[in-house]
């Protein structure tokens, strides 16, 4: 049916990004009360990390679609980390600030675009569904090409509920622990949020229509990008955090997270912090705990 193209493609679709324009207005009420903020510090990060070098790196997932990502080595090696963005985003758009900040800590640092995003092939997103599976990918990538090296994988929105999803697979010994930034629950949660929030309700009919689309075009369950219980099954340590500020997922969802995972745990709010926004907020705040964190996981 072409309704049901129609819908996939508008909520799973690979998504046009322009980093030059301007924020509708549901974006601004969803996303932050100082995104403009957020995303200047987030683009003078981005024109920085530029002037670094890097290595271009690829992995071939289970559906054989080739990702591309950004591998920045440190001089001296031992500790690497793995950032994992977000919904219709690319890796340096949601974690140039990020890298910045592991880089000239000692790590060395992998930034990698999703399926369906920037310089990755594949034509939509699952939620988390298909991107934890092609991270535990990368993981392996990082194994090759940095043998022995301690991970941190830290993901946000999207990317942090791929890393909740990740925390109940059988990873390498050599991950230290995860980090789940403004992660939802189950993404039909989030779906049907966004939906009243544009129009002041959800109808029923239009949780039918995703279900419907993305089970034909997508060939799997959308049920099953569901962090929540993921978690329940952990078997890395976990990290989670989330913005107080947060209007598009809810910041209650990371003490839920936190309260169903069953590994080692810690939970952080940040003060005034909207969606995906905490690691610019609170920039010594975010990292002090981060490392901490990292640090006691070793």
């Amino acid at each position: 049916m072409i309704i049901d193209r129609l819908v996939f493609n508008i909520v799973f679709g690979r998504q046009k990004t322009d980093d030059s324009s301007k924020p509708n207005r549901l974006l601004l009420k969803l996303m932050s009360p100082d995104f403009d903020v957020y995303r200047a510090k987030k683009l003078k990060a981005m024109a920085e990390i530029d002037t670094y070098p890097y290595k271009s790196v690829s992995i071939i997932t289970d559906d054989n679609l080739k990702l591309i990502g950004r591998l920045y080595r440190a001089e001296n090696p031992g500790k690497c980390a793995l950032l994992i963005h977000g919904y219709a985003s690319y890796g340096l758009r949601d974690h140039a600030d990020s890298a910045l900040f592991y880089l000239k800590n000692g790590f060395s640092v992998l930034v990698a675009d999703n399926r369906g995003c920037g310089e990755s092939e594949g034509s939509f997103q699952s939620f988390g569904i298909f991107e934890s599976r092609d991270s535990a990918k990368w993981v392996e990538l990082l194994e090759n090409e940095l043998p022995g090296d301690r991970i941190i994988i830290q993901g946000c929105s999207l990317g942090g509920a791929s890393v909740c999803m990740m925390s109940e697979m059988e990873l390498s010994e050599n991950v230290a622990c995860l980090v789940s930034d403004c992660s939802f629950l189950c993404a039909m949660d989030i779906m049907e949020h966004v939906v009243k929030s544009a129009i002041g309700f959800c109808p029923k009919f239009v949780d039918t229509l995703i279900r419907r689309a993305f089970k034909k075009y997508a060939s799997a369950d959308i049920d099953d990008a569901c962090p929540v219980r993921a978690v329940r099954y952990a078997k890395h340590p976990v990290m989670f955090v989330h913005g107080t500020e947060d209007h598009y997922i809810s910041p209650s969802c990371a003490k839920t997270l936190f309260d169903n995972c069953r590994s080692k745990k810690k939970l952080l709010y940040i003060e005034g912090a909207g969606h995906a926004a905490s690691s610019v907020r609170d920039s010594k705040t975010y990292y002090d705990n981060v490392l901490e964190f990292f640090n006691n996981c070793l």
